[in-house]
């Protein structure tokens, strides 16, 4: 499931127009996840992890921008990893 997701993430991202950028995770802090989804056991996959909680991230860009994200995935981020980002208009996402 999550490779689908994720397939179908980079497919949108190439159409999308916005563009993919090299940075470093400043700062990666947990954060308890909005609890008003209509029903979260729906919308759990089995690879999430406790999808109650999620990642904050900002993230500081080659280019001198920074951008914050909350990732909700199994992945572990720590303050000076690289990572590549997703920029568009409708917001940011980490690959």
């Amino acid at each position: 499931m999550k490779i689908l997701l994720a397939a179908a993430v980079l497919s949108l991202a190439a159409c999308s127009g916005g563009n993919l950028s090299s940075g470093i995770v400043e700062r990666a802090q947990q954060v308890e996840l909005d609890s008003s989804a209509p029903n979260p056991d729906l919308a759990k996959d089995e690879d999430d992890g406790d999808a109650r909680y999620g990642t904050q991230l900002v993230v500081r860009l080659d280019d001198g921008r920074t951008v914050s994200l909350t990732y909700s995935g199994v992945r572990r981020f720590e303050p000076g990893q690289p990572v590549r980002v997703h920029v568009s208009g409708s917001g940011a996402f980490v690959m």
